[in-house]
């Protein structure tokens, strides 16, 4: 099966592919290029990128204050955001919402998850009705909430968020040096992992595993034994005897 593996040209804002060679497949273009060839758009202030289980590609425009869609077919279009920063339109259009973000992930349904950094929130872009919600985080930037709703919790500088397997959403707080999580039956927010040095981007896999880049390095998180006999090593909760974790 053929893999790609985007990488992000933040300066020159675009994007290329690559599976053996390098290839620009988004950006470079001096218009905003709705509905037209990605190739033909502009991108600017590229900072996260994800797929969907339908190869559609994600991108954060956090620039340019947009989620930006690139289709197989390779056409481009707006899936939240207008180009300006702010917190604005929960419940509605996501096209009509304002963010201030970094982090963007997304699930195999092609639901969005956005790191709202600035405002303290993270977001979610229902891919069926296109409608925003937050989902966890009061605006307050603190680490504060846990074991209580989501939305009622203090988040502090959010980057990454990222949905498991089970829908589980796991968060990584860059200024609280932490990650939490959200569970999918309930909303209640806990936290999972402490003493990470700035926390960003983060990813979960099909089999549970969560991935986390921060300042001293990669971290892998293993949601399904975390609530076991843990113990933090090099900042990361890991299981006692577990080597994989490392």
């Amino acid at each position: 099966m053929k893999k790609s593996i985007f990488i992000l040209m933040i300066l020159i804002g675009c994007i290329a592919s690559t599976d053996a060679q390098v290839t620009v497949f988004a950006g470079g273009g001096s218009t905003l290029g709705d509905g037209g060839p990605a190739t033909a758009a502009s991108i600017s202030g590229t900072q996260g990128v994800c797929s969907d289980g339908a190869g559609n590609v994600y991108v954060m425009q956090a620039g340019g204050g947009r989620v930006r869609k690139i289709t197989p077919a390779g056409i481009i279009s707006t899936v939240a955001g207008h180009g300006a920063s702010g917190f604005s339109g929960d419940g509605g259009p996501a096209t009509a919402a304002t963010f201030s973000a970094y982090g963007l992930s997304c699930d195999l349904a092609g639901n969005l998850y956005i790191g709202d950094w600035n405002n303290n929130r993270v977001r979610r872009v229902d891919a069926a009705t296109g409608i925003i919600t937050t989902i966890a985080g009061n605006g307050v930037g603190s680490t504060s909430g846990d074991g209580g709703p989501a939305t009622a919790a203090g988040i502090s500088r959010p980057i990454g968020a990222a949905a498991d397997y089970a829908g589980n959403v796991f968060i990584s707080e860059y200024s609280g040096g932490r990650i939490r999580r959200v569970d999918a039956a309930t909303g209640i927010i806990t936290t999972v992992a402490t003493g990470i040095s700035s926390p960003c981007q983060i990813v979960a896999d099909n089999l549970g595993n969560v991935f986390v880049a921060s300042q001293s390095g990669g971290r892998k998180l293993r949601p399904q034994t975390i609530d076991r006999n843990t113990c933090i090593i090099n900042g990361f909760r890991r299981l006692r005897g577990d080597e994989s974790n490392k």
